[in-house]
């Protein structure tokens, strides 16, 4: 095991710690009207970058934004027996991979934007949500490394799109940045690759929804 590994190892316990640690008493910005406001956008493997003020994990991950999640819809039927669908989040957080109800998620936040990516449709988008609801029941990944069976919330998004456009013959291009030692994309960086913050000329992601730019009178 390297150095790397075991530095990582020894301090999960105090990672997992640091991700239960939020401000006492903090009002969440994100709200029901937001909720309302950001469904006619969303699009199966859709991806949300947020940022959650209080979260004492926010010190260690680079950047403003500090968690990716993707959008996916699981078919059900009614007791009358009609389908329909309902509107999960795909996250990986302290206890895995994990299905997260949309209006739960969306409103433990404080801010969202809702990113679409530039390099494929959107069937190459539904079939990446199918790749990362498979992931669901795996556990987090606290070392930061890929190959591994565990995941990080980047990581997750990183995996679908690579996967999902491999099968369609394209390339999902990410850029990564060494985290802890190791190659990998963090929330920030899905945001640094749309021409909205950072004014690329060839963006990888286009914001179709950022809950900063709604206006709620």
């Amino acid at each position: 095991m390297s150095l790397r590994s075991q530095f990582l190892s020894a301090v999960v316990p105090l990672t997992k710690l640091m991700g239960r640690i939020h401000a006492p008493f903090s009002h969440k910005e994100v709200t029901g009207y937001h909720v309302y406001s950001i469904v006619p956008h969303l699009k199966a493997g859709a991806g949300f970058v947020t940022y959650t003020n209080g979260e004492f994990s926010n010190l260690f991950i680079p950047g403003r934004f500090s968690h990716y999640a993707m959008y996916y819809q699981e078919e059900h039927v009614s007791f009358d027996g009609k389908p329909y669908k309902v509107p999960y989040v795909i996250e990986a957080i302290g206890k895995g991979v994990c299905k997260t109800d949309l209006i739960t998620f969306l409103t433990r936040k404080d801010r969202v934007v809702l990113i679409y990516p530039t390099f494929c449709d959107e069937k190459v988008m539904t079939r990446a949500s199918e790749v990362a609801a498979r992931l669901i029941g795996q556990p987090y990944d606290y070392g930061f490394a890929s190959g591994n069976n565990a995941w990080f919330c980047s990581e997750v998004g990183q995996h679908a799109y690579k996967t999902a456009c491999k099968e369609a013959n394209l390339s999902a291009p990410f850029t990564k940045r060494n985290t802890w030692g190791e190659d990998t994309v963090t929330p920030q960086d899905y945001i640094n690759s749309t021409a909205e913050f950072s004014g690329t000329a060839n963006p990888k992601w286009r914001v179709a929804w950022d809950s900063a730019k709604i206006n709620i009178a």
